[in-house]
């Protein structure tokens, strides 16, 4: 697997927020709710939005259908952003 990473900060940095301290707390937020994420469930983040890999080479690697793929990075997403918000 293609190594993929980017740091918090490194995301901070790159929106250049108004208010960091916002965007400190949207951070810290978001670490807390990809902790409860299952091991697949984190793959899938990984894979979509580190790696940046398309739906059909995400699901190549885990042997499900794009749709699937597509259905399940929506729910993740969906549920992160009533988390973090």
């Amino acid at each position: 697997m293609r190594q993929c990473e980017t740091s918090a900060a490194e995301v901070a940095v790159a929106r250049n927020p108004d208010d960091p301290e916002r965007e400190l707390d949207l951070i810290l937020s978001l670490r807390a709710a990809l902790e409860k994420l299952s091991g697949y469930d984190l793959l899938l983040v990984h894979l979509a939005f580190e790696c940046h890999l398309t739906l059909q080479q995400i699901a190549e690697r885990v042997g499900v259908t794009p749709q699937r793929i597509h259905a399940q990075l929506k729910a993740l997403t969906e549920g992160l952003k009533r988390e973090i918000v």
